[in-house]
C-alpha cells in the first residue's frame, strides 16, 4: 500500500460545479423567500441592535437603538468613509436598556 494523504479532495468539472452551485441558488433563494417574513420578528424579539447601512452583504432590519461608538471608532469611521467604505456598530441582542 502506498501513502494515502489526510486530505481528501473532490472536485468537479467546471460546467458541473456551476450547474450544481445554480441549482442549490435557486433552492436556498425559494427557502430564504419562504422564511423572510419572520426575520423581522425574529430581530425585535431577540432585541438586534444596529444601523441601517444598506449594505448588501449586511441586511438591514428592524434594530433597536445601536451602540454608541467611542472617539476612535468615530474617527475611523469618517476616515474610511472618505475612501468609500463603512464602519458599523456590530449587531448584537440586547434583552435590557440598562
Amino acid at each position: 500500500m502506498g501513502q494515502s494523504s489526510p486530505y481528501l479532495a473532490l472536485r468537479l468539472p467546471t460546467t458541473t460545479s456551476r450547474q450544481v452551485a445554480r441549482r442549490v441558488r435557486g433552492r436556498l433563494a425559494h427557502l430564504l423567500r419562504d422564511i423572510e417574513p419572520y426575520y423581522d420578528k425574529v430581530d425585535l424579539y431577540l432585541g438586534i441592535s444596529g444601523v441601517k447601512e444598506n449594505l448588501p452583504h449586511l441586511p438591514d432590519s428592524q434594530f433597536q437603538r445601536p451602540s454608541k461608538l467611542n472617539l476612535g471608532e468615530v474617527k475611523l469611521r469618517e476616515s474610511l468613509k472618505k475612501v468609500g467604505q463603512v464602519l458599523t456598530p456590530y449587531r448584537a441582542g440586547v434583552t435590557t436598556t440598562a
